[in-house]
């Protein structure tokens, strides 16, 4: 978890907020919160990264077609 913030960190100073790359890594980060047991704040960082993968890559791309399902599976009740 530690390594995937200073990466989220770095991307954004170096590519950009909304780069895939960034957004990519969000993903990751969010599905490793989630193996760790957190996944109110997991489903938080999924559903960031999905609005930023949709605006970027468009709600088509496959990044962003699985960080939606993502998120339908991890829908709280």
């Amino acid at each position: 978890e530690p390594e995937l913030h200073a990466q989220i960190e770095e991307r954004t100073r170096t590519l950009g907020a909304e780069h895939p790359a960034t957004l990519g890594s969000r993903l990751k980060l969010a599905l490793t919160l989630d193996n760790l047991g957190k996944r109110g704040e997991a489903f938080r960082k999924m559903e960031a990264a999905y609005a930023g993968l949709r605006d970027v890559l468009g709600d088509k791309h496959p990044h962003t077609q699985t960080a939606k399902s993502i998120l339908r599976a991890w829908k709280p009740e």
